[in-house]
C-alpha cells in the first residue's frame, strides 16, 4: 500500500567489529570472515572498542564479536556500553567452555548469541548472519519509530495550534494520542473574513498509514473548501476515493482484510449570516451549548464513516448561532473511554480540560484503547470564560423508566465524582436527592409514565459561580403549585402530597420554575 520507511541498503559490504585480547584467536576469526567477504576491523580491548565505535559512527558497523574474558573491561561491559550508544547493534560473546553463567547473563543483557571457545566456524558464519540481519532489523525499527515520533510531534503541533483565538472564535483542544501518530486531526480553515471552517477527522488504525489519510483529507478539504465546493460534495468526492481507490489496492483482496475508514465532522460557521452548517459521516454529533447553557445536538445521526458504502446518505444542516454559545466536537475515542468508565463523554471532557489547566494527566487516560481529541469553539457574543456553562451530561430518560432511578442516580453521582473529585459528601447527597426527585416527578407526571414521552436532562457547572446546575424538563403542560400557601397549610397540619417539590425547594440553593413546572432548573452553590 504505501511504504514511508526506506529499506536499509544492502549495497556496501557487510561490516564487524572482532574485539579479542588474544593475537592468534583474533587473526584466526579476521583471515576465516575476510575469506566470507566480511570487512572486519579487530582491536584487543573493549576501551579500543568503543574509540571504533565512537570515531566510526553509529551505524558504521553491523555486528560486534567480542570476548568475554579480557583485560580491563570485559566483554559484557562492552555490551552493556553497545546496548546505551546504539540498541540496534547485535552483539555476540565468546565464552569458554562450560561458563553457563556469563552465557545467562549476556543474553539476559541483550547479547545477540554466544559462541564458546575455540570457535566452530559452522556456527560462527551463521551466528555472524542472523546478528546482521538482526541490526538491520532493529535499525529499520528504530528509523521507523523516529519517523513516527516526529511525526506525531508534528500533529500534535498543528492540532494544539487551534488552541489560539482564530478571528472572533476562541478554540480550545485536548489531545492525547494512543501512540506517537494516529489518524485523530484537527484542521482549521479561514477562506473568508467571517467565514471559518473546522474539520475533525478521525482515521481507522493507528499508524503512518492512518496519519497520511488523515493529512490527505485535510489536503483535500482545504483545497475543494477554497474552491467554494459544498460540504456534502467534499465528503462525497473523498469517499469515492476510499471506496475506489485506496480500498481497491491488492493487499485489501486478501481474506479478512478491513478497507480504510475515515469518521468526520465538519462545521461552517458564517459570522456574517450567523448561522453554522454542520455535516458529520461516522463522527459522533457535535453538541451546541446556548449561553444559558442549554445544549442540543446539530444533527440527527452520525451515519456511516467514509470509505465503508459507495453511496453516501448525509446531508448538511443549518443552525442559527445568533446568541452565541459554544460548539463541542470530539471522536470515538473520547465515548469508548466514557464507556469503559461507564459516565458521560462530555463529563470526561469536562475533567480533561480540567487536568490540562492544572497540567496534569487524568489517572483514567491509561485505559484508553483509542485516540482522543476534544475540541471546544467558544462563539463570539457569548459570555466570558467565566461566565460559561459547561456541560457534564445531557441526556434523554424515557417516561417509564422511575423504576430504574436507583440506577440513574448511581449514574449522576460517577459523573459529579469524575468532575468534581472535591465536591463535599453533604453538597453530593443534596444533588442526587433533589435530582432523584425532580426526575420521579417528570417521569410520573409530565410523562405519564409512558415509554413514548422522555424526560431531557442536563447537569453542567458555572465555572464562575462555582455551582452545578441540574435542568430536567418534561413534555407535560405542568402544574401550578403555591409554595406559600402549603407552607402556611403545613403549620396546623402534616402534608403528605407534594413531598419531592418540598426537597427540591429545600435542598437546592435556587429553583427556577419553567412552563408551570414542566421545566425546572435547579441551582448549587458548591
Amino acid at each position: 500500500m504505501l511504504n514511508l520507511i526506506e529499506p536499509v541498503s544492502s549495497a556496501r559490504p557487510r561490516r564487524v567489529l572482532i574485539v579479542e585480547d588474544d593475537l592468534v584467536c583474533r587473526a584466526f576469526l579476521r583471515m576465516s570472515l575476510q575469506k566470507q567477504g566480511y570487512d572486519v576491523s579487530h582491536v584487543e580491548s573493549a576501551e579500543i572498542a568503543q574509540e571504533q565505535l565512537e570515531n566510526r559512527g553509529i551505524d558504521y558497523f553491523d555486528c560486534v564479536v567480542t570476548d568475554y574474558w579480557m583485560p580491563g573491561r570485559n566483554g559484557l561491559d562492552l555490551l552493556d556500553w553497545v546496548r546505551i550508544k546504539d540498541p540496534g547493534l547485535a552483539t555476540i560473546i565468546l565464552t569458554g567452555e562450560g561458563e553457563k553463567h556469563i552465557v545467562t547473563e549476556s543474553l539476559r543483557r541483550g547479547a545477540t548469541d554466544f559462541l564458546e571457545k575455540p570457535v566452530n566456524l559452522q556456527k560462527l558464519f551463521p551466528a555472524i548472519e542472523q546478528a546482521i540481519q538482526q541490526t538491520g532489523r532493529q535499525r529499520q525499527m528504530a528509523r521507523s519509530d523516529s519517523s513516527v515520533k516526529n511525526l506525531g510531534r508534528t500533529q500534535l503541533w498543528m492540532v494544539q495550534s487551534n488552541q489560539t483565538a482564530s478571528g472572533k472564535l476562541l478554540v480550545d483542544v485536548c489531545y492525547h494520542p494512543k501512540l506517537e501518530a494516529g489518524g485523530d486531526f484537527l484542521g482549521y480553515f479561514q477562506f473568508k473574513p467571517d467565514m471559518h471552517c473546522y474539520l475533525l477527522s478521525d482515521v481507522s488504525g493507528h499508524d503512518l498509514q492512518a496519519a497520511y489519510i488523515s493529512a490527505y483529507f485535510q489536503g483535500i478539504f482545504r483545497g475543494m473548501l477554497m474552491r467554494a465546493a459544498p460540504l456534502p460534495e467534499i465528503f462525497s468526492y473523498f469517499n469515492d476515493f476510499l471506496v475506489n481507490e485506496w480500498n481497491q489496492a491488492d493487499q485489501l483482496q486478501l481474506k479478512n482484510s478491513v478497507g480504510t475508514s475515515l469518521a468526520a465532522a465538519s462545521v461552517l460557521i458564517n459570522l456574517h449570516q450567523q448561522i453554522a452548517i454542520v455535516f458529520t459521516c461516522g463522527a459522533p454529533v457535535p453538541i451546541l451549548v446556548a449561553p444559558d447553557g442549554r445544549a442540543r445536538a446539530m444533527c440527527e445521526n452520525e451515519g456511516p464513516p467514509l470509505g465503508w458504502f459507495p453511496d453516501m446518505d448525509a446531508r448538511a444542516v443549518i443552525h442559527s448561532i445568533a446568541g452565541g454559545g459554544t460548539i463541542y466536537l470530539w471522536t470515538d475515542g473520547l465515548e469508548e473511554l466514557a464507556e469503559a468508565l461507564d459516565v458521560h463523554p462530555l463529563c470526561l471532557a469536562f475533567a480533561l480540560q480540567q487536568a490540562k489547566q492544572k497540567s496534569v494527566v487524568l489517572p483514567q487516560l491509561a485505559q484508553a484503547k483509542d485516540d482522543i481529541l476534544f475540541a471546544s469553539i467558544q462563539l463570539p457574543a457569548g459570555p466570558s470564560a467565566d461566565g460559561l456553562l459547561l456541560p457534564l451530561m445531557v441526556e434523554k430518560y424515557r417516561g417509564d423508566q422511575g423504576g430504574e432511578i436507583d440506577a440513574l442516580a448511581a449514574s449522576w453521582q460517577r459523573n459529579l465524582k469524575l468532575a468534581l473529585p472535591e465536591l463535599s459528601a453533604a453538597a453530593e447527597h443534596d444533588i442526587l436527592l433533589a435530582t432523584r426527585e425532580a426526575m420521579l416527578n417528570a417521569m410520573n407526571h409530565g410523562c405519564q409514565r409512558s415509554a413514548s414521552q422522555s424526560v431531557c436532562f442536563q447537569m453542567s457547572y458555572h465555572a464562575g459561580q462555582h455551582e452545578i446546575r441540574i435542568h430536567v424538563e418534561d413534555p407535560g403542560t405542568g402544574h401550578q403549585f403555591d409554595f406559600a400557601a402549603h407552607d402556611e397549610n403545613s403549620v396546623l397540619e402534616l402534608i403528605d402530597e407534594h413531598r419531592g417539590l418540598i426537597f427540591i425547594k429545600n435542598l437546592a440553593h435556587a429553583v427556577k420554575f419553567e412552563r408551570n413546572g414542566a421545566s425546572l432548573i435547579l441551582h448549587f452553590q458548591l
